[in-house]
């Protein structure tokens, strides 16, 4: 199994897609090469439970 670190947190918009590009990119590569025909993207939706969380339990900030 391969892991890809995405660290995100405190970073500016334009260092995020930077570290973003770079994962995909690695998981695009490790899919070439281990010969998978078939990806899937799956939204787990986190952003709509964490609004409903803050609506709910009120802002963390």
């Amino acid at each position: 199994m391969a892991h890809i670190p995405l660290v995100t947190q405190d970073l500016p918009a334009s260092k995020r897609d930077v570290h973003l590009r770079q994962a995909i990119t690695e998981v695009l590569y490790l899919a070439e090469r281990y010969g998978f025909h078939l990806m899937v993207v799956e939204n787990l939706g986190f952003d709509e439970m964490r609004t409903a969380g803050r609506e709910r339990y009120g802002s963390a900030q």
